[in-house]
């Protein structure tokens, strides 16, 4: 199943938005017409690294994949040492540590849709392993 930003409704809507002022009220100051360019330009910018960014949960392995980055992680179930919850007042985020010593991590965090699946499908998967550490805030996170 592939988990794809939240984000990415929001910034098309934005740029639709400020595409739509600009062209459609053909602001005579110059300073509207330079703040439209550059949301449109900071909008379109944005929706393109976030389209291109998404997770991959297939079997018994997570696959993180960054386009633009050229960037892929491919993390087995088995190798996950630990999964951590960090919170602040306005985004949360899970982290799975894996690799030798937990030397490696992927960052999954509240603005993926389907979030709290995620977070259950790694303590599902991860439940068998005894040498695992689960953060006991997670349990907080699942429906």
């Amino acid at each position: 199943m592939i988990y794809r930003s939240k984000l990415t409704i929001m910034i098309t809507l934005l740029l639709g938005i400020l595409t739509l002022l600009y062209f459609s009220m053909q602001f005579k100051m110059l300073e509207y017409k330079i703040f439209g360019i550059i949301g449109v330009v900071i909008s379109s910018i944005m929706y393109i690294i976030n389209i291109f960014e998404y997770y991959v949960i297939d079997g018994e392995k997570i696959i993180y994949i960054s386009r633009l980055k050229h960037k892929r992680e491919i993390v087995h179930w088995k190798d996950v040492n630990r999964l951590i919850s960090c919170s602040d007042r306005f985004v949360s985020a899970i982290i799975i540590e894996y690799g030798t010593l937990g030397g490696k991590n992927i960052i999954i965090n509240s603005w993926i849709k389907g979030y709290s699946k995620i977070i259950d499908i790694a303590i599902q998967k991860t439940k068998c392993n005894k040498d695992i550490v689960v953060d006991s805030n997670l349990y907080n996170y699942i429906k």
